[in-house]
């Protein structure tokens, strides 16, 4: 199941182990999603962990990042054609689409605002895991 995963969803896993956004990569590093990315999302996961107000464990920052990286799926995406209210998570929504990606997994859902999704899936990552479980529950 590909999916495009929002850098604040790796960064919340990061923060707290134990809750929806952990679960969520989770499920990515065991390789049950693929992750879509290209190279400006993937410049993003390294350079916002990388923060140093976080302070991540580099080497967990590394094996999070190696992990997902050896299964994801990069592509080339398109400019998004309708204005959002952050313009740069415009990113987020073109590689969803380039990739045939299900869903985007976000802790910021307003930023991508329903009117400008053009029918992809805008999810939270409590919202996707409930989703996954149902979707796991009947097969």
């Amino acid at each position: 199941m590909r999916v495009v995963i929002d850098t604040n969803v790796l960064v919340s896993a990061l923060l707290s182990p134990h809750g929806a956004p952990a679960g969520v990569v989770a499920l990515a590093v065991a390789g049950q999603l693929q992750l879509c990315a290209d190279g400006r999302l993937w410049s993003e996961y390294v350079d916002v962990l990388a923060r140093p107000r976080f302070a991540f464990d580099p080497g967990a920052v590394a094996a999070v990042l190696d992990c997902l990286h050896a299964q994801a799926v990069f592509v080339a995406a398109s400019p998004w054609p309708d204005t959002l209210p952050h313009p740069a998570d415009a990113m987020l929504l073109e590689i969803a689409a380039a990739a045939n990606a299900v869903a985007v997994i976000t802790g910021n859902t307003a930023h991508l605002p329903e009117h400008a999704r053009r029918g992809i899936l805008v999810q939270t990552p409590s919202e996707f895991l409930a989703a996954w479980r149902a979707r796991q529950a009947d097969a």
